[in-house]
């Protein structure tokens, strides 16, 4: 049964998926799909999602997947990431920043894709007047 604020991993499809467990979902369980990590006291489940998050380790996860039409890694897999633990100030910090640079990305993303949607807009309007000769003009 989950407890909320735990860490999951997607370890069958889309494998090194992360999120942590929100409390709407606190009482429920989870598929097979889904790994719930344990995680210790003197780890803060954001840090732990941010580095396994990181491209190394998802790398290392993509190595692991196993089987055919039912891929994934297996648990036993998952324990051997390396995960550095600093103190909880420090994980604190850094998930405090990563949270900063996130939105920031999440923003620079927003802006992208107006920016790609005014530009399809506009595309075909170019391209009439450059057909007519009065791109130049």
């Amino acid at each position: 049964m989950l407890r909320g604020g735990e860490l999951l991993l997607r370890i069958r499809g889309g494998v090194g998926e992360l999120a942590i467990c929100p409390p709407e979902m606190i009482g429920g369980n989870v598929s097979r799909e889904i790994a719930v990590v344990p995680l210790r006291e003197n780890i803060e489940s954001r840090f732990a999602m941010y580095l396994l998050a990181a491209p190394s380790n998802q790398a290392r996860m993509v190595r692991e997947v196993k089987g055919t039409s039912y891929v994934g890694i297996n648990l036993k897999d998952v324990r051997t990431l390396p995960l550095p633990v600093p103190p909880l100030s420090e994980q604190r910090r850094i998930v405090a920043e990563l949270d900063t640079l996130q939105t920031e990305v999440d923003a620079l993303r927003k802006l992208q894709a107006k920016t790609a949607i005014e530009l399809d807009a506009m595309l075909p309007s170019i391209l009439d007047t450059a057909f007519r000769g009065e791109l130049l003009r």
